[in-house]
């Protein structure tokens, strides 16, 4: 079974409508958290919370660029230019800001270990 061209750009059409529209969800929860668990707890002082939701941010606006990036782009003859590049950049922003992300979690958890203790 074969899929034709337009089926197949009307899936990733879609899928990459969905993903937008799942990272500005994102984006919208990441912020509402920072306003009431940073500022409103007052917890600006607690380093790994604040770098968590700072790197999180990060990692929703520049996957949100990405997936916008490659909405803009012309399926029919990849004609994208400078947009491949914004492409690259954010992908491996948003790797670096992950990796930053979990090594912060594991901090976070080792500290909570300690205090446990």
């Amino acid at each position: 079974m074969t899929i034709s061209d337009e089926r197949k750009e009307a899936i990733i059409e879609h899928t990459l409508k969905f993903n937008i529209f799942m990272f500005v969800l994102f984006l919208v929860l990441i912020l509402a958290m920072i306003v009431l668990v940073i500022i409103l707890q007052k917890k600006y002082t607690v380093t790994f919370l604040v770098a968590f939701y700072a790197l999180a941010l990060v990692v929703a606006i520049t996957r949100l660029i990405y997936f916008v990036a490659w909405s803009k782009i012309d399926t029919d003859n990849l004609n994208g230019g400078e947009l491949f590049h914004i492409i690259d950049v954010t992908e491996v922003v948003a790797f670096y800001a992950e990796a930053l992300m979990g090594a912060f979690q594991a901090a976070q958890m080792f500290e909570l270990s300690i205090q446990v203790q």
